[in-house]
């Protein structure tokens, strides 16, 4: 069985019998490599960064023109940017997503 065919199958054992453990951030990958990790009792897909990867962000983001970051929190700027940097020479486009009133609107 794939790795997210065995997630999908520890969530639906983790429903079935009420525990509370919860599979969360599930999602498919044909670029990157998916692993599954437990933190605090709950396990999470993840994807292992590293610069490594960098030549891979084109095939992942394939067809995307746009990508928004939502908030401009404390880390929301540096993600933003470090976005930017890895995208360049793509035609992909960083923005970012504030509501009008928002506190930081100026600041972003």
């Amino acid at each position: 069985a794939s790795k997210q065919d065995r997630l999908m199958a520890s969530r639906r054992s983790a429903v079935a019998s009420g525990e509370r453990r919860e599979v969360i951030q599930a999602f498919e990958s044909s670029v990157f490599d998916k692993e599954v990790i437990s933190l605090s009792g709950t396990e999470e897909a993840i994807v292992r960064g590293g610069r490594d990867l960098f030549d891979k962000l084109p095939a992942a983001f394939q067809g995307i023109k746009q990508i928004g970051v939502i908030g401009w929190g404390s880390q929301a700027p540096a993600q933003a940017q470090n976005l930017r940097e890895s995208l360049e020479g793509t035609d992909i486009k960083v923005k970012i997503g504030l509501r009008p009133e928002s506190s930081s609107w100026a600041s972003a």
